[in-house]
């Protein structure tokens, strides 16, 4: 045949098995294919498989599209887009004849680009492990193909660790010589390449081959958790890692290596950074080499090998060059340690051998130098063989060993210069510097033997101070044996020797030894110096001391003594003195018996103390009570130290409590284990007595009490804020425990007054438990009122409740007890009251009534209210006040925090009511009508208002209404009508204000509110001004004009204008009118102009000026005031007065200057001036002229025609005056007598005062004699002196003008006393009349005389009874025309004085006996 043939036949062939398999088996096997597909995995699978697709080539290979595998817990396990399956015909075949399982048709299986998620559980175990359901029976695994994975990428998620991604991952298997896998991957971890082959047939049987060239060492914390849980690996990389791991019958080997760099990781206490290694692992052995690393900070090499054995073999060389012992140990040993070891044996038996050197560091406190070692350990034992070591400035030197299995050791030791207080573990509590040397042994870790020799400086310790010392000493088997010990303190000397355990023991002796060195060993101050001899016997453990000891001029813990004696002994652990005696300045304790400090415990002491100061006590004893006094006790101490038993008495007297004074305290008491039996106590004091009698101990309290007659001001003191007075008595039982007191008790009250207010009755009881105090059953009586109250206070808490009634009580007397001064009120108050809450958040709840009531005398009806406050909110259910006709009325509800509900209303009020009930002295009556709603937040509510006050006066001006209409919304008040009417006049005002501008305070705050209120005054008079002072008397004139205050209180706007023509006012300290007024006030927004003019007394006044503001706190003014003779006329001041004067603002307040002419004018100076309180600050620069025929004028007391000038300058709180005002003529009264004034200068030349220095000389004639008078210094302190020619006393010059005597005063028999005192009485009466008579008459003198008109006439019975009128004209400077005529006689005269100077008079006079006199008058002062 043909090649042709062939060909053609074979194409038949395949093209027939081609089309067979396409239109036959391909279709029957996609059709069967996915069934057999999804039951297999079904089956298998612990979860599902889905995919997307399922279709098989030409070439019976299956392709699975997009397949997803998920776990039984919904968990996606992979991902694979393709999965090609190639099987084997003939293995298919057998599989069918049921000779091959059905994985073992399958020949190959490759996955392209799988994703796969590895995920650990929480059993350690990993979910693919639970991915394939366990098979019912056992069957060989039957898959006999390779498997291929290309470009894969695989997800290891772990519990505790971060995920590691694989990539590229490249995988080969190849399951056909099974049990047997051969194997190969390759994949990229962090980027960097990793290959592992090798082939697996079970765990005694295998080989792998690991390449790697940088891995995370972290990945081994994974293994190490279970492992060696106690190391976690931190960081650090392996890098070019070549390993081959192998198994067989003879077990694992190992072979390859690695390199560590940047390794950290944390074990136990160490902390491990910057490990580096180079690592070969061979089988059963180590190999490290140039390993180094930082252990907690602290630099490590290490080289050698560990031959891993049962018991691994050591042999290492570690070396450090510096490393800190306290950082890898709990040893305080600080500074850089150099060494070098070797470290050998095994890991259970060690060997160590080596150098250590420490250049400078310390020891816990301890200063080291140069410390140098070498240490050998082999068994157990630690041999040191040389040390030395520098401490300080000194050094010590030594060898040794220790055995730590047994614990015994032995060494030797020299020290030079050793400071003590650096020495390791005594914490400071030695000092001082020792030389010396010793040796130590140790036997069952306890010291067994210790010796020394040496001596010391400055040695303190166990609260001991020396400045010097010697010994030598040893201690073994408990006993303390002294060769020699001696030494100085201070000026004192110690010395002992001998030993313990013999008879004798150590003998002690001490002389002058300064008390301050021991007082660390006592744990308080201590002063003075004391002596002391003894013997000390026994064992370290148990020692004795019996010896005498004396201190002399000291104090203990500041309780002074002059002497303390007595002899002491410590036998047996018991403490014994027959009497130790300890004196001071004013008394003294003795203390005898014995106290045993172990064992039994046994106490008998007997402490007697007399005459003691118990501040000293006190002070001793640290105790802070503010005590004092005289004190005796007598104390007796038995039973044991845990269960002491004691009784005595203290007697206590003239002392004080915490400021109170006691006269005496007498107290019995006794102590039994854990109670105090209180016998008796009794105290005087505050007045009073107070009793206790009882037991207290521990968990029970058992004490009567009782109080008598106890001051209550005297207990309070400067808390007695309400004044109470009287006193208070009590008797009560104190029970419960210490920890717990309880009391009851009851107490009553005698002579009791609050704030003056007299209490009737007083008494209650109280109660104290568990921080609870609680008043029950307690009544209060005042007059016919009765209180009744009951309540509670938890003093942690402060938590109060409480509810107390009131039956007629006097309302004024209620208000006076609590000091609440409104004495127009009254009235029987009855009703109830309930108090709850904290201070912080407190509750009331009111309901009562006030009966008989009324305010200043004008009764109103029966007053009743219900309201409560609770949790900040207050509620007024009613409150009903009828007043007269008419009523007050107000109920609602305020939350301080939230919303308000409130409304007020008056209806047919008198307004006086309402002006007393708010103590507002206000001249306002009429009939007022008023409502009001308060709403929104109580902070900043609404408010809805209505007003009428009708028929109504206010400072004296009527009107007829005032009514109005306001709105207060967000702290602004709407005027939308108020009207003041008076027919025909009348003022309205309408707008709006915030409420800030009402007040000053409000002002200040410049808020930026807006304002719009208009004023205006088109019906308006100016008997307004009446309302504003009352010292205008009166004034008429129509007043018109308008104002509108716009902007806000920062940026305030005012216009408008205000004016009066031809006005008229009467002002009330002037008896000149002010006439034809004109004036203006003329707002301009940001400024206001004025100006004004009116006539007084014949002469005008005219002013102007103007003021500017930026804000109602900052305004700017200037003006003028001119005055052009006008004459005010007032009670102390007439004539013309000119000025020209300017106002201006310097530093914040006003300022005048300018100048004033006083001139042909008469004033007069105030006896006393009314303080009107603080005075208007102002400053000036005034000139003050004062001109011709002014007059300082008083009738009673001065004539003066003065002249000068001054200039006021300062403020009015430091005045600064200066200038000076002479006196040209005149006359001063004294006594009711005449004087002229010679000579007179007020001194202005003192600073910060309006008062000049006076100087005046004036002089006077009385008969024969001729009295001088002057007078010096400030008007407040004026020294007044008088002299006379012939010369008196100046006590008789006083008499003789005062009784208007002549002759010789000590001459005067009853008789004549009695007429002059009838003479004198006479003349003050005469004397009023003159000074009138003077006034009206014009004239400079007039006087009433007694006696004879002719001075040399011989004083006769008849003439003394003669009364004279005198009267004087000066008829030009210095020269008076005199004219006197009898009143109740015929005699006359006339004459002249001219006074020539100060010293000498010319006088000539003539009478109608044809009697006539020329002469003249001389005086001279020496």
């Amino acid at each position: 045949m043909s090649v042709r043939r062939w060909l053609l036949t074979g194409a038949t062939v395949l093209a027939i098995g081609a089309g067979a398999f396409e239109f036959y088996v391909k279709p029957t096997v996609l059709e069967q294919a996915p069934a057999l597909v999804d039951e297999a995995l079904a089956t298998s699978v612990n979860g599902t498989v889905r995919y997307d697709k399922l279709d098989i080539d030409w070439a019976w290979n299956a392709h699975v599209k997009n397949a997803t595998v998920t776990d039984a817990k919904g968990l996606t396990v992979a991902r694979v887009p393709d999965i090609e399956v190639s099987w084997n015909l003939w293995r298919a075949l057998e599989y069918a004849m049921g000779k091959r399982a059905a994985l073992g048709v399958l020949d190959g299986i490759t996955l392209e680009r799988p994703e796969v998620w590895l995920r650990e559980e929480p059993d350690r175990s990993w979910n693919v492990s639970h991915l394939i359901r366990p098979q019912e029976t056992q069957t060989e695994f039957s898959l006999r193909a390779k498997i291929m994975i290309n470009r894969g990428l695989a997800h290891l998620e772990f519990l505790q660790d971060p995920t590691i991604d694989l990539t590229d991952v490249t995988c080969g298997m190849d399951l056909n010589d099974y049990p047997t896998v051969t194997g190969r991957a390759k994949f990229l971890y962090n980027n960097e390449p990793v290959t592992l082959t090798g082939n697996y047939t079970s765990a005694d049987d295998f080989n792998a081959h690991v390449t790697a060239k940088r891995l995370p060492i972290t990945l081994a914390n994974y293994v190490l958790r279970d492992a060696a849980p106690e190391i976690a690996l931190w960081a650090g990389e392996i890098h070019n890692t070549d390993l081959n791991v192998s198994a067989d019958s003879t077990g694992l080997r190992y072979d390859g290596t690695t390199e560590l760099r940047d390794g950290a990781l944390q074990y136990d206490r160490y902390n491990v950074t910057d490990a580096k290694a180079t690592v070969r692992l061979a089988t059963r052995r180590l190999f490290f080499a140039d390993a180094q690393a930082q252990v907690n900070g602290q630099p490590l090499t290490a080289n050698g090998t560990i031959l891993l054995n049962d018991d691994p073999a050591l042999d290492l060389h570690l070396a450090t060059t510096g490393a800190e012992v306290a950082a890898l140990a709990d040893v305080p040993l600080y500074g850089p340690v150099a060494a070098n070891a070797h470290v050998g044996g095994t890991v259970a038996a060690p060997t160590a051998e080596g150098v250590a050197m420490l250049q400078q560091g310390r020891y816990g406190a301890t200063p080291l130098e140069n410390v140098f070692t070498k240490f050998v350990y082999r068994g157990d034992v630690v041999n040191l063989p040389e040390v030395v070591a520098g401490i300080g400035d000194g050094r010590v030197r030594g060898s040794g060993y220790y055995n730590v299995a047994t614990n015994t050791g032995a060494g030797e030791y020299a020290a030079d210069n050793i400071d003590l207080a650096q020495l390791p573990e005594t914490d400071g509590a030695y000092a001082g510097t020792v030389n010396g040397r010793g040796a130590v042994e140790f036997h069952d870790g306890e010291m067994a033997l210790a010796t020394f020799t040496g001596s010391g400086t400055g040695v303190s310790g166990a609260g001991i101070m020396t400045d010097s010392l010697r010994a030598s000493l040893r201690y073994e088997a408990g006993a303390l044996a002294l060769h020699y010990l001696n030494g100085t303190m201070g000026d004192g000397t110690f010395t002992a020797f001998g030993s313990m355990d013999t008879p004798q023991g150590i003998q002690v002796a001490a002389h002058q030894l300064p008390l301050s060195y021991l007082s660390g060993l006592a744990g308080v101050t201590m002063s003075g110096a004391a002596d002391l001899t003894g013997q000390l016997t026994g064992s370290v453990a148990a020692p004795q001391f019996v010896g005498t000891v004396s201190a002399r001029d000291g104090a203990v813990h500041g309780l002074a003594y002059t002497s303390i004696h007595g002899d002491v002994a410590y036998v047996d652990d018991t403490f014994t003195t027959d009497r130790l005696v300890w004196q001071d300045a004013e008394g003294g304790h003795v203390v005898s018996g014995s106290a045993q400090l172990t064992g039994a415990k046994t106490l008998d002491l007997t402490v007697q103390s007399d005459n003691i100061r118990l501040e000293s006590l006190l002070r001793a004893a640290d105790l802070p009570l503010d005590a004092t006094g005289w004190a005796t006790n007598s104390l007796t101490v038995r039973g044991t130290l845990d269960q002491p038993e004691a009784s005595g008495e203290l007697h206590l007297w003239d002392g004080s409590v915490m400021g109170e004074l006691y006269q005496d305290v007498v107290a019995r008491y006794r102590y039994n284990g854990d109670i105090l039996y209180l016998d008796e106590a009794l105290a005087s004091m505050y007045n009073g007595t107070l009793y206790a009698s009882g037991t207290i101990a521990p968990n029970a309290l058992n004490v009567q009490l009782k109080a008598s007659e106890i001051d209550i001001d005297r207990v309070l003191r400067e808390k007695n804020t309400y004044r109470l007075a009287g006193t208070v008595s009590a008797e009560g039982t104190l029970h419960g425990t210490p920890a717990d007191p309880r009391l009851e008790a009851d107490f009553w009250g005698h002579n009791l007054y609050a704030n003056g207010e007299p209490i009737d009755g007083l008494r209650g009881h109280l109660a104290y438990a568990g921080g609870v105090a609680a008043l029950t059953d307690t009544t209060l009586t005042q007059r016919d009122g009765v209180y009744r109250l009951n309540g509670t206070y938890r003093l942690d808490g402060g938590v109060f409740r409480g509810a107390g009634d009131v039956e007629g009580a006097d309302i004024a007397r209620l208000l006076r007890l609590a000091n609440i001064p409104y004495e127009n009120l009254a009235g029987q108050v009855t009703g109830h009251v309930e108090l709850n809450g904290t201070a912080a958040n407190p509750s009331l709840r009111i309901n009562g009534k006030l009966e008989n009531g009324s305010i200043d005398g004008k009764p109103f009806g029966t007053t009743e209210i219900d309201a409560d406050y609770a949790n900040r909110v207050a509620t007024v259910r009613k409150l009903h006040m009828p007043i007269g006709a008419g009523v007050f009325a107000a109920a609602g509800t305020a939350d301080l925090d939230g919303e308000i509900d409130m409304q007020l209303a008056a209806k047919d009020v008198d307004v006086t009511y309402v002006t007393a009930l708010a103590g507002q002295p206000l001249d306002l009556t009429g009939n007022l009508n008023v409502s009001a709603v308060f709403t929104g937040p109580t902070k900043t509510p609404v408010m809805d208002m209505s007003f009428e006050l009708s028929n109504g006066t206010f400072a004296g001006v009527t009107f007829d209404r005032f009514i109005g209409l306001l709105n207060m919304r967000d702290q602004i008040i709407e005027v939308n009508q108020t009207l003041l009417q008076r027919e025909p006049y009348q003022l309205s005002m309408y707008g709006k204000v915030p409420v800030a501008a009402l007040t000053k305070a409000g002002r200040a705050t410049q808020s930026n509110e807006s304002m719009n209120l208009e004023i205006r005054l088109d019906k308006a008079d100016l008997e307004l001004l009446r309302a504003l002072s009352p010292a205008v008397l009166s004034a008429t004139g129509e007043t018109k004009g308008g104002i509108t205050v716009t902007g806000t209180l920062a940026d305030p706007h005012i216009n408008g204008r205000i004016f009066v023509a031809d006005g008229a006012a009467t002002i009330e300290t002037m008896k000149s009118p002010l006439e034809h007024i004109h004036a203006e006030l003329q707002f301009n927004g940001k400024s206001a102009t004025w100006r004004g003019q009116t006539t007084i007394g014949g002469g005008d006044l005219t002013t102007a000026g103007e003021v500017r503001w930026t804000d109602f706190t900052d305004t700017r003014y200037e003006g003028t005031l001119d005055a052009d003779a006008i004459n005010p006329q007032s009670s102390y001041y007439s004539g013309p007065l000119t000025a020209h004067l300017q106002l201006t603002q310097q530093a914040g307040m006003p300022y005048l200057t300018g100048d004033v002419l006083v001139e042909k004018s008469r004033f007069d100076i105030p006896l006393t001036f009314t303080d009107s309180g603080s005075p208007l600050l102002m400053g000036f620069d005034v000139n003050v002229s004062i001109g011709e025929k002014t007059r300082l004028y008083n009738s009673y007391l001065y004539d003066l025609t003065l002249a000068g000038d001054l200039h006021v300058g300062g403020t009015t709180a430091v005045p600064d005056v200066d200038g000076k005002v002479v006196v040209k003529n005149g006359y001063l009264r004294y006594l009711s007598n005449k004087f002229k004034v010679e000579e007179g200068v007020a001194d202005f030349n003192r600073t910060q005062s309006f008062l000049p220095n006076l100087h005046v000389l004036a002089t006077t004639k009385f008969n024969r004699y001729r009295i001088h008078m002057q007078a010096d210094g400030l008007p407040t302190e004026l020294d007044l002196k008088l002299t006379s020619e012939p010369a008196l006393s100046q006590e008789e010059i006083v008499m003789m003008l005062t009784l208007h005597t002549r002759g010789d005063i000590n001459d005067l028999g009853r008789a004549d006393a009695n007429a002059a005192l009838a003479s004198a009485a006479q003349t003050l009466v005469f004397g009023t009349l003159e000074n009138r008579l003077q006034d009206v008459l014009g004239l400079d003198m007039i006087q009433v005389t007694t006696g004879s008109v002719d001075p040399f006439e011989t004083s006769t019975v008849a003439n003394q009874s003669f009364y004279n009128l005198q009267i004087g004209k000066y008829l030009f400077d210095d020269f008076m025309l005199v004219l006197t005529t009898g009143v109740n006689n015929e005699q006359q005269s006339a004459g002249f004085r001219y006074d020539i100077n100060r010293s000498f008079q010319a006088e000539a006079w003539m009478n109608n006996e044809d009697n006539y006199y020329i002469g003249g008058n001389w005086q001279y002062r020496f």
